[in-house]
């Protein structure tokens, strides 16, 4: 991660966004080598990986919260279907950007702002997002 992240970096990129497991934190090593930015991925890194904390400008957080309740509440229900992939996506409050622990307050209003509309644009089904459960 630490290599494609400073060759990003080195190649013009302010934010590099990892998908890539443990392997992201050699992201975080590189943002801060190269006095840059990272977005975290699954949970609030800045708070799980707080050493980097000051170059984690926002994660996207899977909330297994919510999968995990409204699993229990289809159970209690009666409206469990075994065997079948459910999607949470953002209308679902199944992921979320949160901002930073450490610089995300830091973030513009402008561009806090065009976050804001960007998923309200796709909740209301305007902007196209790739589905991989159904293949497209």
């Amino acid at each position: 991660g630490q290599e494609a992240a400073l060759s990003m970096y080195q190649s013009g990129a302010d934010i590099v966004y990892h998908a890539a497991g443990a392997t992201g934190v050699g992201v975080f090593q590189a943002a801060q080598a190269e006095g840059r930015f990272a977005f975290g991925v699954d949970q609030d890194q800045s708070i799980t990986e707080e050493s980097f904390a000051d170059v984690i400008l926002a994660s996207m957080v899977k909330r297994v919260d919510t999968a995990v309740y409204e699993s229990i509440a289809n159970v209690i229900d009666g409206e469990h279907q075994g065997g079948e992939t459910v999607a949470l996506g953002l209308e679902s409050d199944g992921v979320e950007c949160v901002y930073g622990n450490e610089i995300g307050d830091q973030v513009p209003d402008d561009i806090a702002t065009a976050v804001a509309d960007a998923r309200e644009e796709i909740i209301a089904g305007n902007v196209d997002v790739p589905d991989t459960t159904d293949g497209n």
